[in-house]
């Protein structure tokens, strides 16, 4: 049996491939001391990190190592977060870094980093609100006498004076920096505001150390009002700039983050004016010409030329209206000359004259048949000029 034989790049290739698929760790933390450290021109960071009885050649390529707000030199014992990494070409085992602390420094920035996971796990990072940039009332949460306190006055009244002014003054640095920070946020919560910025005049880590208070933080979340944190800080952020609806690195930003510049209101005024004038020329032109047009219909050359049509045909409905009635009044007064005649045909004087008389009963009652009188009744003749007495003494039927 023939065994194959393998070239040099194979070998590599299989351990390359095998340490990529089998090894259970990707990313590792570890403490160590830097050794033979080197700065390439291209600004990458070549080192040797060692304890009492090994070492292990590192990187840390330039991206990752701007990061960072410190240099790192031999002898420094730092903790550094990094990939294990095999260089196929010459099978050369090293770290690639990712993250590099000073130790105990290192611990601290650690515990800091599983805060903020839990803190963002709980979304106190999320939901970041929008700033009204035309505000009544700013609360602004800084340290008395303050040069960032003198900063903020200063600048408001340069870009936006229309807006009112709190301060809530609060110690902003030290062991007793979180309590009184959040004294200060209780009152401002009490106001009625449009934005707080709690600011102050930058500083080292240990400085800003106060604005990765667990407890400030979720005080901060319940705000009412969006917050802009004004720390002045541009490398790390802290816990309270994640809780943060908007981050500043200067008073001079965090006000510009919180307001409009008056001089941008006015530019921005004098556009819509410019932009209004031309509407309402183009509305007045219209206008203009829709009058001219109407001038010209044959309404406004004579009015009542346009109700002509409807002048006529009330006259025509007038003197239908007039015939009718007047038809109608003829036919009633013959009709009401024909019932006279007809009233004084019948009227009974008229009749008792042509000789004619009708009876009455002693009751008073019109005889109309025979039937209604006996032999022996006394009857009354009612004739034109006076009235007969007599008895019955024989009454005949019509056959």
């Amino acid at each position: 049996m023939i065994e194959k034989i393998y070239s040099v790049t194979e070998i590599n290739e299989i351990i390359k491939n095998f340490f990529d698929n089998n090894f259970p760790i990707k990313i590792i933390k570890l403490t160590g001391e830097i050794k033979d450290p080197y700065y390439s021109k291209n600004k990458h960071f070549y080192f040797t990190i060692i304890d009492t009885k090994s070492s292990i050649r590192a990187v840390m390529y330039f991206n990752y190592l701007e990061k960072i707000n410190f240099k790192p030199k031999k002898g420094d014992k730092v903790v550094i977060t990094a990939s294990l990494n095999i260089w196929e070409k010459k099978c050369d085992f090293n770290l690639v870094v990712y993250e590099i602390y000073l130790s105990g420094k290192g611990e601290q920035l650690i515990a800091l980093e599983k805060l903020k996971k839990k803190l963002n796990a709980e979304g106190i990072f999320k939901n970041k609100r929008e700033i009204n940039l035309f505000p009544n009332a700013i609360g602004i949460i800084t340290a008395k006498e303050s040069a960032a306190c003198n900063d903020f006055i200063n600048i408001l009244k340069k870009r936006y004076p229309l807006t009112k002014v709190y301060f809530f003054y609060a110690i902003v640095q030290g062991e007793k920096a979180p309590k009184s920070l959040i004294n200060a946020l209780n009152k401002a919560y009490t106001c009625n505001l449009d934005t707080i910025i709690v600011g102050r005049g930058g500083g080292s880590n240990i400085d800003l150390n106060a604005f990765n208070d667990e407890e400030l933080a979720r005080f901060a979340f319940k705000s009412p009002y969006p917050i802009i944190s004004a720390i002045g800080h541009s490398i790390d952020r802290t816990i309270f700039d994640e809780v943060a609806d908007k981050i500043a690195i200067t008073p001079t930003e965090a006000i510009g983050l919180a307001t409009k510049d008056k001089e941008e209101i006015i530019r921005e005024l004098k556009k819509y004016n410019n932009i209004i004038e031309e509407i309402t020329k183009n509305i007045l032109n219209y206008l203009k010409n829709q009058i001219d047009s109407l001038k010209k219909r044959q309404f406004f050359r004579d009015p009542y030329s346009i109700f002509q049509n409807e002048i006529n045909l009330i006259n025509e409905y007038k003197k239908n209206i007039d015939n009718a009635i007047k038809n109608y009044l003829k036919n009633k007064f013959y009709y009401l000359d024909n019932k006279k005649e007809k009233i004084r045909i019948l009227n009974s004087k008229d009749i008792l004259k042509r000789g004619f008389a009708y009876l009455k009963n002693k009751n008073n009652e019109i005889i109309k048949n025979i039937n209604k009188v006996n032999i022996n009744d006394e009857i009354e003749t009612i004739l034109y000029n006076g009235k007969i007495y007599s008895k019955v003494i024989k009454k005949t039927e019509n056959e």
